[in-house]
């Protein structure tokens, strides 16, 4: 949970999920960035209610599950080319965790991304020159 105020929604999914699966956590908000990292970098799938959450897991090479409750993660998951979203993950709920995470292996890799980013700090060096 990113975002305090998202708890009570973050919960109500962790209980549906619980349902399936008792291989899920629900990770409080921590100011230590560096154990948010540890924690996402190390999870098997990310259900995120927060735009960070989606990128962070992206960024990590971590399946990912969006709740887009604004353009901009809308954006950011069209980007990266998701085709699994959070209203699939709740209708297919029964075929389970593994399901979600082979949809989520179709994702753009995000090394195509790094790449662009390398290119352009590049150019912006070069003119920084």
């Amino acid at each position: 949970v990113f975002n305090p105020s998202d708890y009570e929604m973050s919960y109500k999914f962790y209980l549906d999920i619980k349902q399936y699966t008792d291989n899920i956590s629900l990770i409080k908000y921590t100011k230590d960035t560096m154990e948010m990292l540890k924690v996402i970098a190390n999870s098997d799938l990310m259900l995120g209610n927060r735009l960070h959450s989606g990128i962070i897991s992206y960024a990590y090479d971590i399946p990912f599950i969006l709740n887009e409750y604004h353009e901009k993660c809308t954006d950011f998951v069209k980007t990266v080319e998701q085709k699994y979203d959070y209203k699939e993950f709740e209708r297919t709920l029964d075929k389970g965790i593994d399901h979600v995470i082979e949809q989520a292996s179709n994702n753009k890799k995000s090394e195509y991304f790094r790449g662009i980013l390398y290119q352009q700090l590049e150019k912006m060096s070069d003119q920084i020159k």
